[in-house]
């Protein structure tokens, strides 16, 4: 979260610090629904392109739905629909009909909030 915060202001040195940081600390988590949060945070951070993240992030999303862990296959296709949506691309209202269906089905009120939050432009 500390280099989610950093990208935001833009301090990439301080961001890079919390990345390697948070990839040790990954390393010695023995939990498997305990490595999604870090995963999703880490998707979202550093170079690689929106497409990319998008990619990683519905792959994390696919992989917890087949452990049974929804909560964070929700919470990897809400970031990755934030990130469509964010370019504009048509694909995102695809995505969030299929997160909102499962929001709705299973009862996570605090996902179908944050799918009505307006657009935020970090950039």
């Amino acid at each position: 979260m500390l280099a989610l915060c950093a990208q935001a202001l833009g301090d990439t040195v301080e961001r890079d610090t919390a990345v390697d940081r948070a990839r040790t600390l990954r390393q010695a988590m023995t939990s498997m629904q305990e490595v999604y949060v870090v995963d999703i945070a880490l998707a979202q951070i550093g170079t690689r392109t929106d497409a990319v993240t998008v990619d990683k992030l519905l792959a994390l999303a696919a992989d917890a739905e087949r452990r049974r862990f929804i909560p964070w296959a929700l919470e990897a296709r809400l970031a990755a629909w934030r990130l469509l949506r964010a370019q504009g691309a048509g694909a995102s209202n695809a995505l969030r009909g299929e997160i909102e269906k499962t929001a709705r089905q299973l009862g996570f009120g605090r996902i179908l909030k944050l799918l009505q939050q307006p657009l935020r432009v970090d950039r």
